[in-house]
């Protein structure tokens, strides 16, 4: 895309993704409660309440469907895009670009539905495959789109992947539901289950806002205050050096998130002795990666890339490298909280320093227009936060074990 396009429209489709996708704070994260929840029933042959948690989910969904349509309407007028269109007559797609953007995200809320019924058993195959094959086909749909078309019906290709993929999802929930473990009955509804997955989805809520600013929100700042060229850089370096070790290091996470799951936060012992296996591996993970990087990053980079409107950078590779590893860290150090449901406090924290950070990067750039001044100043934010956090988890199992990690 980056070839075709070029840096500028790729910027412009990055910051149009990371702007629009704000609205996805204001949505009910219910997609881990339900899926830890209906996962702890089934390890625990709790076939009952398993069908209750996912029945009546559904009504929560709805209430997100409802939100993403008002919050829709109203982002429409307020959200300034004015920056991504300021050259040339693109203006004039813009509502074409808003409604399909908008679908994708109503799109992405059927998905999450369904997304615990594929994977409430321990087994992230069938998903992982379907996963893939969405980001295969989504790629290859935008490629021909902008070979084809113009820039704005790339928006259009991209939900016609993502209603692709959920059609293929709905197919596999029908197959994979062969014991009628997720069933719609009106005697299952219970206000009482409701609301209990609506409190847990709080944490969630708190964590997805932290993420959000974190990630779409750095590439909101540098839209602003840097050129498309430089979001394109940024965004580019972050799919390889950020989002590509993280998907990978995802089926450890998910695997000690089923594993802790299965367990009760009173287990201390056996939570300490898990979660230090997954820490080895996590660290083997880490120094495999940041050898590669630094050995055959740029090669990777510039072979992914093939155009000579971005040009690679070591320092920010060092910066993005550096940062994953602290989140990556993080998420292991968090684990056993968020299998079972029980990372509030976590959460807060974690939301606190996030807010922190992005008032400081605001007031930074103000100050010193410097990208690697922004970038030093993100991964030092990231690094207290993993350490007042390592401290809180240290601090819980210390009381209650009556030893010193």
């Amino acid at each position: 895309m980056l070839i075709i396009w070029g840096a500028e429209n790729y910027g412009r489709w990055i910051y149009l993704l990371a702007a629009f996708s704000l609205i996805n704070i204001i949505l009910l994260q219910i997609t881990d409660v339900v899926r830890f929840e209906i996962t702890n029933a089934f390890a625990n042959k709790k076939y009952k309440y398993l069908k209750k948690i996912f029945y009546n989910s559904i009504f929560l969904y709805g209430i997100n469907i409802i939100i993403l349509a008002v919050l829709g309407l109203v982002a429409k007028s307020f959200i300034n895009i004015k920056y991504a269109f300021a050259e040339g007559d693109l203006y004039k797609n813009i509502d074409f670009i808003f409604i399909f953007i908008l679908m994708n995200l109503f799109l992405d809320i059927i998905k999450n539905f369904f997304y615990p019924t594929l994977s409430f058993d321990g087994s992230i195959k069938l998903w992982t495959k379907i996963s893939i094959f969405g980001e295969i086909l989504s790629k290859l749909l935008i490629i021909i789109s902008a070979i084809l078309f113009e820039f704005h019906f790339a928006f259009f290709f991209y939900f016609l992947s993502n209603f692709i993929i959920v059609m293929i999802i709905a197919y596999s929930f029908y197959i994979k539901n062969y014991n009628n473990y997720f069933v719609f009955s009106k005697k299952l509804f219970s206000f009482k289950i409701i609301k209990k997955i609506f409190i847990l989805s709080i944490t969630y809520f708190l964590e997805k806002i932290s993420f959000i600013i974190k990630n779409d929100g750095l590439i909101f700042l540098i839209g602003n205050y840097f050129s498309l060229s430089t979001v394109s850089l940024i965004s580019t370096m972050k799919t390889l050096f950020t989002f590509f070790p993280m998907k990978l290091l995802s089926i450890l996470t998910f695997s000690s998130h089923i594993e802790f799951s299965k367990l009760k936060l009173i287990f201390h012992e056996k939570i300490l002795i898990m979660q230090k296996k997954y820490f080895k591996l996590t660290l083997i993970f880490l120094l495999l990666f940041i050898l590669g990087s630094l050995i055959f990053g740029k090669f990777f980079y510039e072979l992914w890339i093939h155009t000579a409107e971005l040009n690679f950078n070591y320092k920010i590779m060092l910066f993005l490298i550096t940062d994953i590893s602290i989140i990556l860290l993080l998420n292991t150090l968090i684990a056993p909280f968020k299998g079972l449901n029980k990372f509030f406090n976590i959460s807060v924290i974690d939301l606190l320093n996030s807010i922190i950070a992005f008032v400081f990067c605001f007031i930074i750039l103000k100050i010193n227009l410097n990208l690697y001044f922004l970038l030093t100043a993100t991964v030092a934010i990231n690094i207290f936060n993993l350490m007042i956090i390592y401290f809180v988890c240290k601090n819980y199992f210390h009381k209650r074990l009556n030893f010193n990690n």
